[in-house]
Protein backbone atom coordinates (compact mmCIF):
# COMPACT_ATOMS: atom_id res chain seq x y z
CA UNK A 1 0.00 0.00 0.00
CA UNK A 2 1.59 3.48 -0.65
CA UNK A 3 1.55 6.16 1.54
CA UNK A 4 2.60 9.70 0.74
CA UNK A 5 2.58 11.78 -1.84
CA UNK A 6 4.33 10.57 -5.46
CA UNK A 7 7.56 11.55 -6.17
CA UNK A 8 7.36 14.04 -9.48
CA UNK A 9 8.33 12.54 -12.95
CA UNK A 10 10.83 14.76 -13.35
CA UNK A 11 12.80 15.18 -10.01
CA UNK A 12 15.66 12.12 -9.70
CA UNK A 13 16.85 13.61 -6.04
CA UNK A 14 14.90 12.59 -2.86
CA UNK A 15 12.98 15.81 -1.25
CA UNK A 16 12.97 14.11 2.45
CA UNK A 17 9.23 13.58 2.28
CA UNK A 18 7.71 10.69 3.81
CA UNK A 19 6.58 8.42 1.03
CA UNK A 20 7.04 4.66 0.19
CA UNK A 21 5.18 1.44 0.65
CA UNK A 22 3.37 -0.82 3.65
CA UNK A 23 3.98 -4.10 2.92
CA UNK A 24 1.44 -6.96 4.81
CA UNK A 25 1.94 -10.33 4.19
CA UNK A 26 -0.11 -13.53 6.15
CA UNK A 27 2.24 -16.66 5.90
CA UNK A 28 1.48 -20.23 7.47
CA UNK A 29 5.17 -20.73 8.24
CA UNK A 30 7.33 -17.34 8.69
CA UNK A 31 10.44 -19.87 8.26
CA UNK A 32 9.66 -21.80 5.30
CA UNK A 33 7.80 -18.86 3.25
CA UNK A 34 9.21 -15.16 4.00
CA UNK A 35 12.30 -15.92 5.97
CA UNK A 36 12.95 -18.29 3.18
CA UNK A 37 12.42 -15.73 0.06
CA UNK A 38 14.57 -12.89 1.84
CA UNK A 39 17.39 -15.60 3.04
CA UNK A 40 17.76 -17.92 0.46
CA UNK A 41 16.38 -16.20 -2.71
CA UNK A 42 17.58 -12.76 -2.32
CA UNK A 43 20.65 -12.83 -0.01
CA UNK A 44 22.21 -15.92 -0.87
CA UNK A 45 21.20 -16.95 -4.61
CA UNK A 46 22.38 -20.33 -4.45
CA UNK A 47 18.87 -21.47 -3.94
CA UNK A 48 18.92 -22.09 -8.18
CA UNK A 49 22.58 -22.81 -8.04
CA UNK A 50 23.47 -19.94 -9.26
CA UNK A 51 26.26 -19.43 -7.16
CA UNK A 52 26.32 -17.24 -4.10
CA UNK A 53 25.23 -13.52 -5.08
CA UNK A 54 22.71 -11.67 -3.58
CA UNK A 55 20.17 -10.85 -5.77
CA UNK A 56 20.85 -7.44 -7.66
CA UNK A 57 18.19 -5.09 -6.65
CA UNK A 58 16.42 -6.19 -3.67
CA UNK A 59 19.50 -8.60 -2.11
CA UNK A 60 21.73 -7.04 0.87
CA UNK A 61 24.02 -4.45 0.71
CA UNK A 62 27.23 -6.48 -0.30
CA UNK A 63 28.30 -4.63 -2.73
CA UNK A 64 27.44 -7.38 -5.36
CA UNK A 65 27.89 -6.79 -9.29
CA UNK A 66 25.75 -8.50 -11.60
CA UNK A 67 26.75 -10.46 -14.75
CA UNK A 68 24.01 -9.97 -17.94
CA UNK A 69 24.41 -13.00 -19.78
CA UNK A 70 25.50 -12.23 -23.33
CA UNK A 71 28.26 -12.78 -25.67
CA UNK A 72 30.54 -11.05 -24.74
CA UNK A 73 29.07 -10.99 -20.78
CA UNK A 74 28.12 -7.55 -19.55
CA UNK A 75 29.03 -6.45 -16.04
CA UNK A 76 27.31 -4.50 -13.75
CA UNK A 77 28.56 -2.32 -11.35
CA UNK A 78 27.84 -2.80 -7.97
CA UNK A 79 24.79 -0.28 -6.57
CA UNK A 80 23.64 0.84 -3.45
CA UNK A 81 20.40 -0.41 -1.49
CA UNK A 82 17.68 -0.11 -4.11
CA UNK A 83 14.86 -0.69 -0.75
CA UNK A 84 15.34 1.16 2.26
CA UNK A 85 13.26 -0.79 5.36
CA UNK A 86 12.66 1.53 7.66
CA UNK A 87 10.95 -1.03 10.65
CA UNK A 88 9.60 -4.12 10.20
CA UNK A 89 7.04 -6.95 13.09
CA UNK A 90 6.08 -10.65 12.93
CA UNK A 91 2.64 -10.14 14.27
CA UNK A 92 0.57 -13.79 15.45
CA UNK A 93 -3.45 -14.16 14.26
CA UNK A 94 -4.92 -17.08 15.63
CA UNK A 95 -6.87 -19.54 12.98
CA UNK A 96 -10.30 -20.21 13.01
CA UNK A 97 -9.89 -22.72 15.83
CA UNK A 98 -8.17 -20.78 18.07
CA UNK A 99 -10.77 -17.86 17.29
CA UNK A 100 -13.86 -19.90 18.03
CA UNK A 101 -11.69 -21.13 21.26
CA UNK A 102 -11.23 -17.11 22.51
CA UNK A 103 -15.01 -16.73 21.48
CA UNK A 104 -16.11 -19.37 23.62
CA UNK A 105 -13.61 -18.26 26.40
CA UNK A 106 -11.19 -21.30 26.09
CA UNK A 107 -7.95 -20.46 28.10
CA UNK A 108 -4.54 -22.80 28.30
Amino acid sequence: MPYGDMLPPDVLTDDGADRGLVFVCFNASIARQFEGIQVQWLNDGNIFGLGHDADYLLGGTNGGSMVIQSDPPAYLSPQGPFVTTKGGEYLFVPGITGLAAIADGVTG
